[in-house]
């Protein structure tokens, strides 16, 4: 993926734009997965959703070109929207955001991990509320970024361990419990977030 600018498109002279490029040796597997992801991206017309800006099949690499958002971090807020299409689109862009845990493979966004993702690379539907609480803290903190004044390993040591000592990060949001048995479950997540705004 790749961060470019595209000329004369929606009547705009330039257009930031996230650029997702399929490689030159592609299988046609992975062609027909890219084809069918810009596809299923075409039908999504939603001001919360990252919108499709074209599709390009006349290079020797097909690109799929979208507007240019954070995925998931509410830090990019035009008019306080948030939108989310993370199609695995943001990672290069914002890879300051992402970390390779030793010995691992692949990068994490580790800044909205659950103790549990971070520690046993556990994933369930309450480490989903854990990042559902840090991004309900970004929105409420107008876009901070979670614990700005660490770096990311820092980050990973903090939430391991001295975290739960010091819980200015994350207080009022109960989705972010220590442990994942005490957080409100995926549906009451969201209700939780309606009632503290009223």
């Amino acid at each position: 993926v790749f961060e470019g600018t595209v000329k004369d498109l929606e009547g705009l002279d330039t257009t930031p734009v996230a650029i997702k490029m399929l490689r030159k040796n592609a299988s046609p597997q992975e062609k027909e997965k890219f084809l069918q992801e810009a596809e299923l991206m075409s039908h999504f017309r939603h001001k919360h959703v990252l919108k499709l800006l074209g599709i390009c099949l006349e290079v020797d690499s097909s690109l799929i070109i979208l507007e240019l958002m954070d995925a998931v971090s509410a830090k990019n807020r035009e008019n306080r929207i948030v939108k989310i299409g993370d199609f695995g689109l943001a990672r290069d862009i914002y890879k300051d955001d992402y970390y390779r845990i030793e010995g691992k493979d692949g990068l994490l966004p580790v800044r909205w991990m659950a103790p549990e993702s971070l520690m046993y690379r556990t994933f369930t539907s309450q480490s989903d509320v854990w990042a559902f609480g840090v991004l309900m803290w970004e929105i409420t903190s107008l876009g901070e970024h979670p614990y700005a004044a660490k770096n990311n390993s820092e980050v990973l040591q903090y939430v391991s361990s001295a975290f739960w000592a010091d819980r200015r990060y994350w207080k009022n949001i109960r989705n972010t419990a220590q442990h994942s048995s005490e957080r409100l479950t995926a549906k009451d997540a969201p209700n939780d977030v309606t009632e503290s705004l009223t």
